[in-house]
C-alpha cells in the first residue's frame, strides 16, 4: 500500500495525534453518524458515536491540510480527497472516508450509491470506478459544511505546532527531558526509515547506552536506510552531564555488550597504534575517529563500513565495523524488547549485511533474527481477543462494533465470543439498515443489508432478515428508479431529453409499461419537433428526428407509420434538392473540368434523372469546344484528354461519342506523323553512323508499316556497310563484324544489303582463326545467323571439331524449336528452321528426312503429330500361334461367300511384320530382358508364391520378361535348347539396362497428297521440263517424300517415284492405314468436354453427350473418342432405332413391366433379330436412358476385351488374334477383321491430329 504522506508530515502526526483530538474533542457534534434507532435493546448515547466518527475523520484529513483551505470543509472536498486516496491504492483510509459520508443525509441517491459501490470496491483493495458529478450535485455538495472554519483553523494551528517541535532542540537537557515524555505518548512505526526520528525518547536511550563523549539529537537522515541523525549539542559540558545522568541509568538496565566491544580503553589505544601503521591517509583516520568517536549508532555503522569498503586493508575498520555491530545489535535488542520488531529485524538484517563480521557477533545476530521471527508466529495473546469483544460489544459506533466484530471472528475463530458478538453487532446494523431505510436513504441501507450478508458467519435468522431486507430495499429503489426515469421524460421541458429517458427506462425495464407511454409521448413530441424543423426548411435536422424515432425498440403502429410516411417525404425533399444543386452547379459552373464532373457525381448517383443527361450532354459540348481550341493552338497533346473523357464517359450522345472518337483520332494521327517525322529526320540527318541507325529502327518498330523507315534503315545500312568496309580495309577485320551484324540482325532489311552484309562477315571471317570464328558463333544471339555462320565454318574450319559438334547439337534445338512454332501455327517461321536443316551440313546430323517432312505440312497449314509404341512380347512363336489358329478353322471371303482361309492368307494378317514397314523399327532394342540376382530362384506356375513351384534358375542367368502382375515377372528362358515360361518375384531380377517400353516414331505420320483432277502427269524432276513418267488420277492417295519450288516427290508405290505439281494436290497429315490395327484404346486420349462436344456435332441422341464419354473413359479406362466414334458407327449418328430407345414389354419371351431402353454400342444386337436382342439385353442390363447406355456399353467393351482382367485386348489386332492366348476369346473369325475395322478408327486419328493429341501403339513381337 502505497503512503501518501511525507516523511516529515507522518512524524508530526504520530506526535501530535494525541494532543490534536484533545483539542478538538469539545467541538465535536453532539448527533451521533449512526445513531441506532429507539427500539434497540442497549441504548448508546448519541455524542460519543458523533466524537467517534469525527475522531476517526480529523484523522485521515490532517495529512491533507493542503487540501482544506482555511474556510470550511465541506462535503465535495472530503468526496475529492476519498477519490484521490481510492485512486492512490490507500484502500484503508478511503474505505473509512466512504463509509463515513454514507452516512450525510444530505446525498442523493445516486452518489450514495457511487460511494458504496467504490467503498465496497476500497474495501476489495480494488480500483474505483469512475464517476461524474453534475454541476448541480458540486453546488448542492459544497454547500454542506462537514467542519467549521474554526475546526479547519484549530487543525492547521496544531500542524504548524507539529512543524515547530520538529525543528532542532536548544542545547537543554530540560528541552530533552520534555521531548522525550512528550514522544513517549506518539504511536510507533514499523518502518526502519523512521525508527530513530520517530520518537526522540528512542534516539537518547541509545546515545546513553553507548556512553559516547558527545550526544546528537535527531532530524532526518538522508542515508542508505534513511535513519535519523543527531544532532550535536554544543557545549561539551552539558552533554557530559546529560551522559553522566543517563548513562547511570542505562547501566542498571542495559544488557551487556560483546566481549569485543567491552575491552579496555588500552587495547583499543593499542590495536589503534598499530592499525596506523598500515594507513596513514587523513581520509582513513576522518572515518575511523568518525565511527568509533561517533554518538549516533547509525553513523558510527556506516562510515565504519565506508573505511573499510575503501581501505580493506586497513586493520582499524575491522574493529569499527566490530564495535558499530555490537552498538547495532544492543539497540536493536532494546527494540525487540519493547516489541518493535520490525524495526529491530531491520538492524539485525542490517549487521548480516556487513562486508567483514565477526563469527561471534554473526551467530548472536542470526540468533535474534531467529529469536524475533519466532516470537511473530506465536498466536496473540488473549488479552488482545478481550480488547477486540470488548471494543465490538461496547462500541458506540455501529460500523466499529462490526468490524471489530468480524476481525475477532477472523483472528480467533475458535472464541465463541466473537460468534455472539457478530448476532449482536449483525442486530444492531440491520436495526440502523431499517431506520435509514424509513428515512428513505435506501442505498446506505442497501449497504448495511449487504454488509451482513457477507459475514463470515451469521445466524439463519439473521440472514434471512438481511436478504429479506435487501430484496425489499432493492426493489424499493428500483421502483423510485422507474418512476425517476418516468417523470424525467414525461416532465422534461426538452425533447431530447424526454427521448432519451423513455428509452433508458425501457431498456432497463422492458416490461414496465410506463415506458412504452413515456416513449410515446416522446415519440409525439420528437415526430412533432421534427414537422416544425421541416416546416423551417431544416429537412436534415427533421431527418434525424424521423430516423431516431423509427431506431426505437419499440414503438406503435401509427407513430412508425407516420415517422416512415415523414422519413420518405423529407428523404425525397433532400434527395430532389440535391440534384437540382448538381445540376445547377453544372450547368452554371464558369469551369469546363467542374462542369463535366458534377455531372458525371450527378449521373452516378441518379443515372435515371434526365436532367443529368442533360448536363452531360451541355458539358460535353463544352470539353469538345475546348480541346477543339487547343487543337486549333497546335497543343494535340493537351487536347486528346478532352476527347478520351468524353468517349468514357458512362452516358453520351452517339453523335458527340462519333465527334469525340473522330477528334482523338485525328489528333493521334497528328501526333503519331509529328512522331514519325521526328525520328526520320532524326535517322537520315544524323551526322552520326550509330544514331541514324538507331532512330532508324527505332521509326520501323514503332511504325512497321510505314514506308519511309524502309528509306531509313537502307540509307542507315548502307552508312554502316560502308563504316565497316573502312575499317576491313585499315585492316581491323574484327570491329567490322559488328556493324555486320547489325545488319544482319536488323528487323527489316533488303536481300541486297544483308547478302552484302553477310558475304562480308563470311569473308572477313575467313581471315580469322577457327578460334576467333567459333567465339563469333558462341556470342551470336540470332539462331539463324549463328546457324548460317557455323554451316560455313564447317567449309573453312573442318578441322575444328568444336565448330561441326556446335552443328549436331545445334540441329537437334533447331528442329525442336521448329516443331514448337509449327504446332503454334507460326508456319513461316518453322519453314525457315526447316530449311536450315534441309540445305546444312545434313552429314552432321539425322533431321534433314523429318524437316524436309514437316516443312510439306507447314507449306499447307498442318501440325505434326507424334506417337509412340511399345512391344508386347509372348512366349509362343508365331509358327505356335499360327498352329492354333489353324485348328479353328479362320474364315476369308471368296466369291461372296464365307470359307476357310488358307495357311499362307492367315499368317500374313497374323504377323505384325506385314503390317509395319513404312517406319522404322528394331524389335530387339525393345526385346525386356533381365538377369537372376539370387543365387537360386524359384520359377512358379503363377504370381505368387501360393502357387507350385515347376523350376529354379540360377544367379546370373539372363530371361526374357513377357509379363509382369503384382511385382512377380512372366519369364521366357532356355534349357537345354528349348524355350521355358514361368512366374519369378521381381525383387531377384535386374532388368537388362538396354530396356526401352515407349519409342517415339515421327515417321508414323507422313504428308499426304490427294489428287483434285481427273488425270495428272508424272514427271522425273520438279518441273515441265522434266519427262512424264507416268499418270495419276482423282482421288488418288501417295505419300509425299519431298517439295521443291510448288512441285512434290510422290511414293507411287513398288520404288517407283515421281513429281507433281502442287496445284492439283490437297495435302493432309495422316497414319499409315496398316499401324491402326496397333493402336492402343485403353486410357484417356486427353481432349476436353468442350472439344468433345464440337466432334459429336449434331448426332441425335448423342448430341452435348461429351461429358458422359468422358466419365465412361475414366470409369473404365477406354478411350473416350474410340467409345464416341464406335457409337457414332453402330447408332448411325445417334438416330437408329436401338439409339432413340425401344419400349420392351417380353423378354427371353416373358412379359415384363414396359420400360424404353436404349443400347448405344449394338452389344447382344445378333444379325437375326438386332433389335429385339439388343433391346432385350439393354432392359437386363437396366439401360433406361440414353446415359445409362453409354455408361454400361462402355463397361461392357472394357471388361470384356480393353481390359479384361485376363486377356487384355486393347488393341484391335489383339481383339482379333489374342497373342496371349491364341485361338481363345476372340472377336471375329474373319482373318482381315482387325485390318479392315482400321477405317472405324479415323475419327480418332482425324481429331488427334486435330488438337495434337498422343496417340500410343503396341505392337506385338512373338518368340523368335
Amino acid at each position: 500500500m502505497k503512503h501518501y504522506r511525507s516523511m516529515n508530515v507522518r512524524v508530526k502526526s504520530l506526535i501530535y495525534s494525541s494532543a490534536i483530538l484533545a483539542a478538538l474533542a469539545p467541538a465535536m457534534e453532539a448527533e451521533a453518524q449512526e445513531a441506532e434507532t429507539p427500539d434497540v435493546t442497549e441504548q448508546i448515547e448519541q455524542a460519543p458515536i458523533v466524537k467517534e466518527n469525527r475522531d476517526e475523520l480529523l484523522e485521515i484529513l490532517s495529512p491533507h491540510i493542503e487540501q482544506i483551505g482555511s474556510e470550511d470543509l465541506s462535503l465535495y472536498t472530503v468526496i475529492e480527497i476519498t477519490q484521490t486516496l481510492h485512486i492512490n491504492e490507500d484502500y484503508t483510509e478511503a474505505q473509512a472516508l466512504y463509509r463515513i459520508l454514507g452516512t450525510y443525509p444530505e446525498l442523493d441517491d445516486t452518489v450514495k450509491a457511487y460511494l458504496h459501490k467504490n467503498g465496497q470496491l476500497a474495501l476489495n483493495e480494488t480500483s474505483p470506478e469512475e464517476f461524474t458529478l453534475t454541476e448541480e450535485q458540486i453546488i448542492e455538495l459544497r454547500s454542506v459544511s462537514v467542519l467549521t472554519e474554526s475546526d479547519v483553523d484549530q487543525i492547521v494551528m496544531m500542524e504548524e505546532n507539529t512543524q515547530n517541535s520538529t525543528e532542532p532542540v536548544e542545547e537543554s537537557s530540560e528541552n530533552l527531558s520534555e521531548l522525550s515524555e512528550h514522544v513517549s505518548e506518539a504511536p510507533e512505526e514499523d518502518q526502519l526509515a523512521e525508527t530513530e526520528e520517530a520518537a526522540s525518547e528512542d534516539l537518547e536511550s541509545e546515545v546513553v547506552e553507548e556512553t559516547e563523549p558527545y550526544i546528537k539529537l535527531s532530524e532526518t537522515e538522508e542515508s542508505a536506510d534513511s535513519e535519523a541523525e543527531d544532532t550535536l549539542i554544543s557545549t561539551q559540558e552539558e552533554t557530559e552531564e546529560v551522559s553522566a545522568e543517563i548513562t547511570e541509568e542505562v547501566e542498571k538496565t542495559a544488557e551487556p555488550v560483546t566481549e569485543a566491544v567491552a575491552e579496555p580503553e588500552e587495547k583499543a589505544s593499542k590495536e589503534q597504534a598499530t592499525f596506523m601503521t598500515t594507513s596513514s591517509t587523513s581520509d582513513a583516520d576522518a572515518l575511523y575517529n568518525t565511527s568509533i568517536e561517533s554518538s549516533s549508532v547509525t553513523e558510527a555503522w556506516y562510515t565504519a563500513i565506508e573505511g573499510y569498503t575503501k581501505y580493506p586493508n586497513d586493520k582499524r575498520f575491522e574493529y569499527a565495523i566490530e564495535k558499530a555491530a555490537g552498538r547495532s545489535l544492543n539497540y536493536a535488542d532494546s527494540l525487540a524488547s519493547r516489541d518493535k520488531t520490525d524495526s529491530a529485524l531491520a538492524y539485525y538484517k542490517r549487521t548480516l549485511d556487513s562486508p567483514w563480521l565477526t563469527e561471534a557477533l554473526t551467530i548472536r545476530a542470526t540468533d535474534s533474527i531467529t529469536a524475533v521471527e519466532e516470537s511473530l508466529m506465536k498466536p496473540s495473546s488473549s488479552e488482545k481477543a478481550d480488547e477486540l469483544y470488548n471494543t465490538s460489544i461496547n462500541s458506540g459506533s455501529v460500523t466499529e462494533a462490526w468490524y471489530t466484530a468480524v476481525e475477532g471472528y477472523n483472528t480467533y475463530p475458535d472464541d465463541n465470543r466473537f460468534e455472539y458478538a457478530i448476532e449482536k453487532a449483525a442486530v444492531r446494523s440491520l436495526n440502523y439498515a431499517d431506520s435509514l431505510e424509513e428515512r428513505n436513504d435506501l442505498a446506505s441501507a442497501l449497504a448495511y443489508y449487504d454488509r451482513t450478508l457477507d459475514s463470515p458467519w451469521l445466524t439463519t435468522t439473521l440472514r434471512n432478515r438481511a436478504e429479506t431486507s435487501k430484496t425489499r430495499v432493492s426493489r424499493a429503489i428500483e421502483e423510485t428508479d422507474k418512476e425517476a426515469l418516468y417523470q424525467a421524460s414525461v416532465s422534461s421541458g426538452s425533447v431530447s431529453t424526454a427521448w432519451y429517458k423513455a428509452l433508458e427506462g425501457y431498456n432497463k425495464y422492458p416490461g414496465d409499461a410506463r415506458f412504452k407511454d413515456a416513449i410515446e409521448k416522446a415519440g409525439v413530441r420528437s415526430l412533432n419537433y421534427a414537422d416544425s424543423l421541416e416546416d423551417k426548411g431544416n429537412l436534415d435536422g427533421a431527418l434525424a428526428y424521423y430516423g431516431r424515432t423509427l431506431e426505437s425498440p419499440w414503438l406503435t403502429s401509427a407513430l412508425k407509420d407516420r415517422a416512415e410516411t415523414s422519413q420518405a417525404r423529407v428523404s425525397q425533399a433532400i434527395e430532389e434538392a440535391e440534384k437540382e444543386t448538381l445540376y445547377q452547379e453544372s450547368v452554371g459552373s464558369g469551369s469546363v473540368s467542374t462542369s463535366w464532373y458534377t455531372a458525371l457525381e450527378g449521373y452516378n448517383k441518379y443515372p435515371n434523372d434526365a436532367r443529368f443527361k442533360d448536363a452531360i450532354e451541355k458539358a460535353a459540348i463544352r470539353s469538345l469546344n475546348y480541346a477543339d481550341s487547343l487543337e486549333a493552338k497546335g497543343k494535340a497533346t493537351n487536347a486528346i484528354p478532352y476527347y478520351a473523357r468524353t468517349i468514357d464517359a458512362p452516358w453520351m450522345t452517339d453523335t458527340l461519342i462519333k465527334r469525340a472518337t473522330d477528334s482523338k483520332a485525328r489528333m493521334l494521327k497528328v501526333i503519331e506523323e509529328e512522331d514519325k517525322t521526328a525520328l526520320y529526320n532524326a535517322s537520315v540527318d544524323s551526322p552520326y553512323v550509330s544514331e541514324a541507325w538507331n532512330k532508324a529502327i527505332e521509326g520501323y518498330t514503332k511504325y512497321p508499316t510505314d514506308s519511309r523507315f524502309q528509306d531509313a534503315i537502307r540509307k542507315a545500312a548502307v552508312r554502316n556497310l560502308n563504316y565497316a568496309d573502312s575499317l576491313e580495309s585499315k585492316g581491323k577485320a574484327s570491329s567490322s563484324i559488328q556493324y555486320y551484324d547489325k545488319i544482319l540482325n536488323a528487323p527489316w532489311m533488303p536481300n541486297d544489303l544483308y547478302e552484302r552484309a553477310f558475304n562480308s562477315k563470311e569473308e572477313m571471317l575467313k581471315y580469322l582463326d577457327s578460334d576467333y570464328v567459333y567465339q563469333e558463333i558462341l556470342k551470336e544471339k540470332n539462331q539463324i545467323i549463328a546457324w548460317e555462320m557455323a554451316a560455313k565454318a564447317t567449309i573453312d574450319h573442318p578441322e575444328d571439331d568444336r565448330i561441326s559438334d556446335y552443328i549436331t547439337k545445334q540441329a537437334e534445338i533447331i528442329l525442336a524449336d521448329a516443331i514448337a512454332l509449327h504446332k503454334d501455327y507460326q508456319y513461316d517461321r518453322a519453314i525457315q528452321r526447316y530449311d536450315l536443316l534441309i540445305t546444312g551440313p545434313s552429314d552432321l546430323y539425322d533431321d534433314e528426312d523429318i524437316a524436309e517432312k514437316y516443312k510439306i505440312l507447314a507449306m499447307n497449314d498442318l501440325i505434326p503429330n507424334h506417337a509412340s509404341y511399345q512391344n508386347s512380347y509372348y512366349y509362343e512363336s508365331l509358327d505356335e500361334a499360327l498352329d492354333e489358329q489353324m485348328r479353328r478353322a479362320p474364315q476369308t471371303q471368296s466369291g461372296g461367300k464365307w470359307v476357310n482361309a488358307s495357311r499362307a492368307q492367315t499368317e500374313y494378317y497374323l504377323n505384325p511384320d506385314n503390317f509395319i514397314k513404312s517406319i522404322d523399327y528394331d524389335k530387339e532394342l525393345a526385346k525386356v530382358t533381365g538377369i537372376v540376382t539370387a543365387s537360386a530362384l524359384n520359377v512358379r506356375s503363377g504370381s505368387g508364391t501360393s502357387h507350385s513351384a515347376i523350376d529354379m534358375v540360377y544367379n546370373g542367368k539372363e530371361v526374357t520378361i513377357i509379363g509382369e502382375a503384382n511385382g512377380w515377372y512372366e519369364i521366357m528362358y532356355v534349357v537345354s535348347g528349348q524355350n521355358r515360361t514361368g512366374w519369378v518375384s521381381g525383387v531377384y531380377v535386374q532388368k537388362d539396362s538396354k530396356e526401352s517400353i515407349k519409342h517415339d516414331f515421327n515417321d508414323a505420320y507422313n504428308p499426304v497428297a490427294r489428287i483434285i483432277v481427273g488425270t495428272l502427269n508424272v514427271r522425273q524432276g520438279p518441273g515441265t521440263s522434266h519427262s512424264i513418267v507416268t499418270q495419276v488420277h482423282s482421288g488418288q492417295r501417295y505419300t509425299i517424300l519431298k517439295g521443291s519450288g510448288g512441285w512434290y516427290q510422290l511414293d507411287l508405290g513398288n520404288g517407283q517415284h515421281g513429281w507433281v505439281s502442287g496445284e492439283y494436290v490437297t495435302v493432309s497429315n495422316t497414319l499409315d492405314k496398316d499401324l491402326l490395327q496397333f493402336l492402343k484404346l485403353s486410357g484417356s486420349s486427353g481432349i476436353d468436354e468442350t472439344r468433345l462436344n464440337e466432334e459429336i456435332g449434331n448426332s441425335g441422341v448423342l448430341t452435348g453427350k461429351g461429358h458422359i464419354f468422358l466419365e465412361a473413359s475414366q470409369r473404365y479406362n477406354i478411350n473416350e473418342i474410340y467409345l464416341l466414334a464406335h457409337a457414332k458407327l453402330e447408332t448411325g449418328n445417334g438416330s437408329s432405332s436401338l439409339a432413340k430407345g425401344i419400349v420392351v414389354s417380353e423378354v427371353d419371351g416373358k412379359a415384363v413391366e414396359p420400360k424404353k431402353v436404349y443400347n448405344m454400342f449394338g452389344i447382344a444386337a445378333f444379325d437375326s433379330s438386332p433389335l429385339k436382342s439388343g433391346s432385350e439385353y439393354a432392359y437386363k442390363m437396366g439401360w433406361d436412358s440414353v446415359d445409362k447406355a453409354i455408361m454400361g456399353g462402355a463397361e461392357w467393351i472394357s471388361k470384356q476385351y480393353v481390359n479384361h482382367a485376363t486377356h487384355k485386348q486393347d488393341t484391335l489386332y489383339k481383339m482379333r488374334w489374342n497373342p496371349l492366348d491364341p485361338g481363345a476369346h476372340q472377336y471375329a473369325t474373319d482373318i482381315g477383321w482387325a485390318y479392315k475395322q482400321t477405317h472405324t478408327l479415323n475419327t480418332l486419328v482425324e481429331v488427334s491430329q486435330r488438337y495434337d493429341l498422343h496417340l500410343n501403339f503396341d505392337i506385338p513381337v512373338y518368340n523368335q
